[in-house]
């Protein structure tokens, strides 16, 4: 992946004598074809058959589609059999984070008191301009949503998606905690998946009196277990991003600070995920009742990381969402 002046290449494709790319421009992932711009949302899977280029496309009102490209666009697939609403699309807005410039999307209306930080996985992940249909919910519910692409995300270039290794919960947290200057809101509620869901743990625990609820959807809350048990090829890549610095993991693995949390939390996990083992999730429910404390959690039978059956998928937003909402 090379870098332009300001923009990254996400994918490219020889077409018609010339080069067809897509350029990711703060998540926005656009296909361009002799310097125009074809397509904006999140463009990805790019083939060239039949003198077409077919490509999958997801924008802020439009679940992924299946299109192809000629002299125009033309979608081939209708993912929302025609469903439609008042689907908000973010905007890019930038804020300073300890000397260092953070971009993220944004979610607004103009007219909401109470805001979220949706935090992307990865952490070698950003904020797209796709459908997602959890953040719409929220802002159905009076919520503005704020997605930092925090330090060590794609799409920045090469130096900045390494500037959280061996920092695991560090200057990334920093990064997403100071993105609630864009809210400019008192009530705040913090939520994500996978790694999103591990920094929704650790904002909880570091900064416990910012947050009017929390839900964390398939996290892991301990370095050491986590490396244990999570799949052989991720444990090669934790060995090299994060490092095995004991007194460092410890101070960055949630689970040794539970006591601290203030804010009502949700927790939603995959029996069977290879990721971020379930075992996760049950060490947090395990600690809080040995506070006394009360904890909701989920456990979806027979899914993984994330939850493929579409009736789990729906049921995990409805529990984020009512779950938020009813605390803040």
């Amino acid at each position: 992946m090379r870098t332009l002046p300001n923009y990254e290449i996400f994918e490219a494709i020889p077409y018609k004598g010339s080069i067809a790319y897509v350029e990711d421009r703060h998540g926005n992932l656009v296909l361009i074809h002799e310097k125009e711009i074809v397509n904006e949302g999140f463009t990805h899977s790019l083939k060239v058959d039949g003198g077409y280029i077919y490509f999958v496309n997801s924008k802020h009102d439009r679940s992924a589609d299946l299109y192809r490209y000629g002299k125009e666009v033309e979608r081939l697939t209708d993912s929302m059999n025609d469903a439609k609403g008042d689907f908000i699309r973010p905007k890019v807005v930038s804020y300073d984070s300890n000397g260092l410039r953070i971009y993220a999307l944004l979610y607004e209306k103009g007219d909401e008191d109470k805001g979220i930080v949706y935090i992307h996985g990865g952490p070698d992940w950003e904020c797209v301009n796709s459908f997602n249909p959890e953040i719409q919910f929220f802002m159905e519910r009076g919520f503005k949503v704020v997605c930092p692409n925090y330090r060590g995300s794609i799409g920045y270039g090469r130096k900045f998606n390494h500037l959280n290794d061996k920092d695991p919960g560090g200057g990334e947290l920093l990064d997403v905690i100071n993105s609630v200057k864009v809210l400019g809101v008192k009530k705040i509620a913090i939520t994500g998946g996978s790694y999103g869901g591990y920094l929704t743990m650790t904002a909880t625990t570091k900064f416990p009196d910012l947050w009017c609820s929390a839900v964390a959807v398939v996290p892991f809350v301990n370095w050491f277990t986590e490396k244990k048990l999570e799949r052989e090829i991720l444990q090669q890549y934790d060995e090299i991003k994060v490092g095995n610095d004991e007194n460092l993991l410890r101070d960055r693995s949630p689970i040794f600070f539970i006591a601290r949390i203030k804010t009502p939390l949700l927790l939603l996990a995959g029996e069977n995920d290879p990721r971020c083992p379930a075992e996760e999730t049950l060490q947090v429910v395990e600690e809080l009742r040995k506070l006394g404390r009360e904890v909701k959690y989920k456990i979806y039978k027979d899914e993984g990381h994330g939850f493929a059956k579409i009736e789990n998928y729906v049921d995990s937003i409805k529990e984020a969402v009512e779950f938020i909402s009813s605390h803040c």
